[in-house]
């Protein structure tokens, strides 16, 4: 069970237990069962391994006592860094006590960490409270490296702590197929919602289709608009075809709108009507790609056409609709073709859309069509974080999401720590890797950047120090260089509502099927600006990507929170505390209560833990994030977003 870390009537005593696999020099795997330290673990201990999530039944077995000088370093990095970083165990391994044969053979470590491999094995790592037998897994993940700076008596190695969400796994984009081969339904032409013909425009070909968030005709006409990519169409007659088009790899989102170059109007872009939009699912990959599909009918004379698979340096027009996301589009229909088979669903804007960044967060991590990820996130993880939303000016349009990530078809998928850390930015809150009892295991928790109205988790005094006399505490400012009273904000850019040249208006127009546009927020405390405080102008730009919030009032809000999170002192404390202090979570609100010592609620962003000494090496950073209120702490309220100008052409 779970380690009792609040027990003051007794002394805390802990081992901590190392598992790992290797193979030998003839390829032969073998175990090891470690632990330490030596004045802790005596010559060895005799426990049950323990049980972790996911584990066969516990066996018991010895453990050499061979390691010391264990550490191991967890860190959310600064304010511009929204996720857990991989964590490093790093240990001392003792040789002695093996074979002492004079020619070491493959089996005794005093061979094996010369010619044996290491790197990349799999290895656990828990602490054990030696007077109750209860343990706790510290992580879980694989060796970095063979065994290092071997020396006569010793050697070195390093475990990797598997993140949970690893920088090698993808955002869950559609992969666009190369060419139309992989469309291989066949049929006499009886069947209106299947294409008869197969084409891929050679600029999608191969790239990776993002993803769509959030209801853009609850907001207004220039969200939430994409590039549709056709994929193949059927003839009814010489003077109209239908077109079939892939939007999403998420099932059940809807078509609102769309829009397509004209090919022989020199690419004008014409608007479909609306009661010739049919949002569709194939169930049926010969037919079409997974996900959301649309059905669009066309006209084809001599004024009109639409061509998008030309090859190079041919005619490739475009087309771009407004799509609401998951989960307005529900099965209304199926269609089949005329004996009654090759059912296709058709959709209705039926359904309420689940944009909130909590359901975003968890319909992202946990649905099979996505990450298919649900044991990562924490017990109660969301409900928590959703309990907790900061306070702000505009709470529905600042919560709810309206974007495409990313907003174009990409060359690769791009990483899911981006996607998730870049969705994080703009609020700001972090995705903290933590212990869960309730599975005895790590678990991913978004957590919100706490301001000083906060209740902290814990207060801590002389005594919770390694050291009372003086305690081992130190105060920074502004080591990270992120100061700024001046904060300007580039949201990412999205596309707008198509325009077509008006013939009637002496004003003319521009023709423009993907006008693009970004906005820039200001944020400008001219309190902090004054002479009682910094005396100066200090000024920053921050880019958030992918991401957009509800509109403009949404956009604007986070905006805000990100230039008050730097408008003001960025103090951090460094502490080191003894063994209860183990307790203490990433991302934990925490408070000093000690003579010269910030007393302010900060957010615990570090630790390093030195298990031999019993001890943890605590930075928090003490900022005073807009949790808590809803008024800009400077005066300039009406200078905090600018104009949005020279929108520039895709």
């Amino acid at each position: 069970m779970p380690i009792d870390w609040t027990t003051r009537e007794r002394e805390l005593s802990l081992a901590y237990l190392f598992e790992a696999t290797y193979h030998d020099e003839n390829g032969l795997e073998r175990m090891v069962h470690w632990c330490g330290p030596k004045a802790r673990g005596g010559s060895g201990l005799s426990v049950p391994v323990p049980d972790y999530s996911g584990a066969d039944q516990a066996r018991t077995c010895v453990w050499e006592a061979r390691m010391n000088r264990a550490s191991m370093d967890l860190t959310m990095g600064n304010i511009e860094q929204f996720f857990g970083a991989i964590s490093d165990f790093t240990f001392t391994v003792d040789i002695s006590g093996g074979s002492q044969a004079t020619e070491p053979v493959a089996g005794d470590l005093r061979r094996d960490i010369v010619f044996g491999r290491w790197k990349n094995k799999q290895c656990r790592l828990w602490v054990l409270d030696i007077e109750t037998g209860d343990t706790q897994i510290m992580g879980r993940g694989t060796l970095d490296r063979n065994p290092n700076s071997i020396g006569p008596n010793s050697f070195q190695l390093v475990m990797d702590i598997n993140p949970l969400f690893p920088p090698t796994l993808d955002w869950p984009q559609g992969a666009i197929p190369v060419d139309a081969d992989v469309f291989t339904y066949s049929n006499p032409g009886t069947h209106l919602y299947a294409p008869s013909q197969y084409m891929i425009n050679p600029d999608h070909a191969g790239k990776f289709l993002g993803l769509n968030f959030g209801n853009g005709s609850v907001i207004d006409d220039d969200y939430v608009w994409k590039e549709l990519i056709p994929f193949g169409r059927k003839v009814l007659s010489g003077s109209e075809f239908y077109v079939f088009c892939w939007v999403s790899p998420q099932k059940n989102c809807h078509v609102t709108e769309v829009y397509w170059e004209n090919t022989n109007g020199g690419n004008t872009p014409i608007e479909v009507l609306s009661h010739s939009i049919e949002t569709i699912e194939f169930l049926d990959p010969t037919m079409g790609p997974p996900g959301t599909c649309v059905r669009l009918k066309i006209p084809a004379t001599s004024d009109f056409n639409f061509v998008w698979w030309s090859p190079a340096g041919g005619a490739k027009s475009r087309s771009f609709a407004r799509v609401k996301g998951p989960y307005v589009g529900q099965h209304s229909s199926f269609a089949t073709d005329s004996n009654g088979n090759n059912p296709v669903s058709i959709y209705a804007a039926t359904g309420a859309t689940r944009a909130a960044v909590w359901e975003v967060v968890e319909d992202v991590i946990s649905r099979p069509e996505t990450l298919n990820m649900p044991d990562t996130l924490g017990t109660n993880a969301i409900s928590q974080f959703r309990a907790t939303i900061p306070t702000v000016l505009n709470p529905s349009e600042y919560a709810n999401l309206a974007c495409v990530v990313p907003l174009d078809p990409s060359d690769n998928p791009i990483p899911a720590r981006e996607a998730l850390g870049t969705l994080a930015q703009f609020f700001p809150f972090d995705f903290a890797q933590r212990y869960d009892p309730a599975v005895d295991d790590w678990r991913i928790f978004p957590v919100w950047r706490g301001g000083f109205d906060s209740t902290p988790d814990f207060i801590f005094g002389v005594e919770d120090m390694s050291r009372t006399d003086s305690p081992a505490v130190t105060q920074y400012d502004n080591t990270d260089g992120k100061y700024a009273n001046r904060v300007f904000v580039d949201v990412p850019p999205r596309y707008g509502h198509p325009t077509i040249a008006s013939t009637t208006s002496t004003s003319g127009g521009e023709d423009n099927i993907a006008p693009v546009i970004q906005p820039r927020y200001q944020h400008s405390d001219t309190a902090e600006q004054g002479p009682t405080r910094e005396n100066a102008v200090i000024t920053a730009t921050i880019e958030p990507k992918h991401w957009l919030h509800y509109g403009s009032p949404g956009n604007s809000s986070a905006s805000w929170s990100l230039g008050e999170e730097r408008s003001q002192p960025q103090r951090t404390v460094q502490a080191t505390h003894g063994v209860r202090s183990f307790r203490v979570q990433m991302g934990a609100a925490i408070k000093y209560d000690m003579v010269g010592i910030n007393s302010d609620v900060g957010m615990v962003r570090k630790m390093r833990y030195d298990f031999d000494l019993q001890q943890v090496q605590i930075t928090s950073y003490h900022i005073d994030h807009s949790t808590a209120r809803s008024k800009p702490r400077g005066d300039n309220v009406t200078f905090n977003k600018k104009r949005e100008t020279g929108l520039p052409d895709v």
